[in-house]
């Protein structure tokens, strides 16, 4: 077994730093939870870096993110640091993932949640109203509140968080027609 080096995730890594550290984790998948910990205990630093190499790792092994997917959105659950977050919440809208109907519920709270806190960082609206953007066709319900939230203070808002927005709001406006 390979020796593996926790602290490895917590700097920034060279180019071969990071594959020996993606295949250490390919091959050793024993090494995920603890990794997980550690990242989970950073994020009390305010420390996003060991997430950011866990998000890039799953990035690029899709099939083994799959099995973790539980964990994550759980971990999401969990952290505080937005750079915590937005290395979460990348993987998960990486694709069109299917999702548990418990799944969903716990990242339309999360979503909706994080789009109501104004001070949020926009990496995280963002991203949670990707999540949305999913998520809105099969609980139309919400839309009108989530309309709310984005429409609120929509032109003094960053150009990234108008573009994904005007996105969100199309899917609203499409949903709530039927």
């Amino acid at each position: 077994m390979v020796e593996f080096n926790y602290q490895d995730l917590n700097r920034r890594l060279l180019d071969d730093e990071k594959l020996f550290l993606f295949e250490t984790l390919k091959e050793n998948p024993e090494y995920i939870p603890t990794s997980l910990k550690f990242a989970i205990q950073e994020d009390k630093n305010k420390n996003f870096i060991p997430f950011w190499h866990l998000d890039h790792f799953f990035h690029a092994h899709d099939e083994i993110f799959l099995i973790w997917m539980d964990e994550w959105i759980d971990t999401l659950l969990k952290v505080e640091h937005s750079g915590c977050k937005r290395s979460l919440l990348r993987v998960l809208v990486k694709k069109k993932r299917l999702f548990t109907q418990e799944q969903e519920g716990y990242l339309l709270d999360f979503a909706i949640k994080h789009l109501e806190d104004r001070f949020e960082e926009i990496a995280v609206h963002a991203h949670s109203m990707k999540l949305l953007c999913r998520l809105i066709p099969k609980y139309p319900e919400i839309g009108q509140h989530v309309k709310l939230l984005v429409e609120e203070d929509f032109n003094n808002r960053s150009s990234g968080y108008k573009s994904i927005g005007r996105k969100l709001l199309a899917i609203i406006n499409k949903n709530g027609e039927h």
